[in-house]
């Protein structure tokens, strides 16, 4: 029954008609049109007087420019001797005075290579072109919320850090006043009083320690519009990070391969800022090396024309694809509960970027590279 109807002519037409490309059959004796589809007919303006004639004696060659006819000539011969042709782009009419391209394609109608028709196919490439553009607007848009997302994130997050300082704040500096008052209490003649020194010292280092995050974490939410730069020697903001994570890399028995950097190697940063930039992104690779056979991270510093490259490599397992294009969203995290929030490669990029720099991942790289790419100089602007 199905296969009685699929064959039935007028179905076929019925068909042929609702798709969405022009299709129509043509005499190879004198390239006369014999029948199209409506899509044809839409897409050619075939119905309207072409050249001063009827519409019912169009020819195939009404549909082209007269430099072109040759070239469609020869594609219609080599689908009549070969069975099929194509052309990827060419300039088709509509109605008497406007162009618009199309692909090609050209079929012999029957397997009789004495057959005298031909079946011409082709497809309005402005259509794909605005499939295209709004594909782009679509993806445009995505990013945009995206971004008000993270925007909105941010700006949670910034109220969160004012709360948590006011409250961390206060007992922060009862602590260190207490430890001011033991030290100053101390018996010089104690035989304990030198490693209590070095116990109050600990606590006098961790507090400040936790002011400088908090502090950190609130002048991120806020932007970068107060960051007060200054030229710092490079190896000086990398040397403050790695003595934060030193514990971390001895006690995970992790190799630094690491060269410092030229004295003079300067750029304008907020160091304090940076340096936590650099260290979110070496406690990552410090959390994906554990467990590894081989455990080491390199640090490589590339002293380029106006900018200077970072990159922090790593021997973990990788990235997957899935999760590159989040890793540096806020809160998005592919560590276990209480292993992290999340927060560490945003709270970077947002402190590059107000560096007006870039924090990128290097998806060349065989192995997990992390790349900063900071200018020497900052415009005026950037430290107003």
């Amino acid at each position: 029954m199905y296969l009685k109807l699929l064959m039935d002519q007028s179905t076929a037409e019925n068909i042929l008609s609702r798709l969405g490309t022009g299709i129509g059959v043509f005499s190879f004796t004198n390239f006369e049109m014999l029948w199209c589809n409506k899509s044809f007919r839409k897409q050619t303006w075939f119905g309207t007087a072409v050249d001063g004639r009827k519409a019912e004696r169009v020819s195939l060659f009404d549909l082209f420019q007269k430099e072109d006819i040759e070239a469609v000539t020869n594609l219609v011969k080599i689908a009549m001797e070969t069975g099929f042709s194509y052309d990827s782009e060419r300039s088709m009419r509509r109605g008497s005075d406007r162009r618009f391209g199309a692909e090609l394609r050209f079929y012999r109608v029957s397997d009789d290579p004495t057959a005298s028709t031909f079946c011409f196919e082709f497809f309005d490439l402005s259509i794909t072109k605005l499939y295209e553009q709004l594909s782009r607007n679509e993806r445009e848009l995505r990013q945009t919320q995206h971004e008000l997302v993270n925007a909105s994130k941010a700006a949670s997050l910034g109220t969160m850090a004012a709360g948590v300082a006011h409250e961390i704040n206060n007992p922060l500096a009862i602590i260190r006043g207490s430890s001011d008052l033991i030290q100053f209490a101390l018996n010089p003649l104690d035989p304990k009083r030198e490693s209590i020194t070095r116990a109050l010292g600990k606590i006098v280092r961790s507090i400040d320690r936790i002011a400088e995050i908090i502090g950190s974490l609130q002048r991120f939410a806020k932007g970068g519009e107060s960051l007060e730069f200054a030229a710092t020697p490079l190896w000086r903001v990398i040397s403050d990070a790695l003595v934060r994570c030193s514990k971390q890399l001895e006690s995970g028995q992790i190799e630094v391969r690491y060269r410092k950097p030229p004295e003079d190697l300067r750029l304008d940063c907020q160091a304090v800022h940076l340096a936590q930039a650099f260290l979110n992104v070496m406690e990552n690779a410090i959390f994906a090396v554990q467990g590894r056979t081989e455990r080491w991270i390199e640090i490589q510093v590339e002293n380029l024309p106006e900018t200077i490259a970072i990159s922090v490599t790593d021997s973990g397992k990788g990235i997957s694809t899935e999760h590159r294009g989040q890793i540096m969203d806020p809160f998005f995290t592919t560590k276990e509960v209480g292993h992290g929030r999340g927060l560490g490669l945003s709270i970077s990029k947002g402190i590059v970027d107000a560096h007006r720099g870039r924090l990128f991942l290097d998806e060349s790289s065989q192995c997990t590279r992390f790349t900063f790419i900071l200018p020497k100089v900052q415009r005026k602007s950037a430290a107003a």
